[in-house]
């Protein structure tokens, strides 16, 4: 079985996200869990989870041919959306 990755947005923000997780993960898990801070750790897990599952949902359903400018906007809009509702709403 060969492992094609395509790339999309939300590709791009996981090789930022799951790296980030993963050391925030063991760090405030094991190392600085003072103070409440285990939670954090916690909740890394839980985000590199959640992505990891987004990631491999996302990458199965455009596994076959697929217009990569339609991917690309409805996933940068949605990307936008979430960005502004956090920035709006927080």
């Amino acid at each position: 079985m060969k492992l094609i990755i395509k790339t999309t947005p939300i590709f791009l923000l996981s090789l930022i996200f799951i790296p980030l997780s993963i050391f925030g993960s063991i760090y405030y898990t094991f190392f600085d869990n003072k103070g409440g801070m285990a939670l954090a750790g916690t909740l890394f897990i839980g985000i590199l989870i959640f992505n990891l599952i987004i990631l491999f949902v996302e990458q199965s359903l455009i596994k076959k041919d697929f217009n990569r400018i339609k991917v690309w906007l409805i996933e940068v809009i949605i990307i936008l959306l979430i960005v502004l509702y956090f920035y709006f709403f927080r």
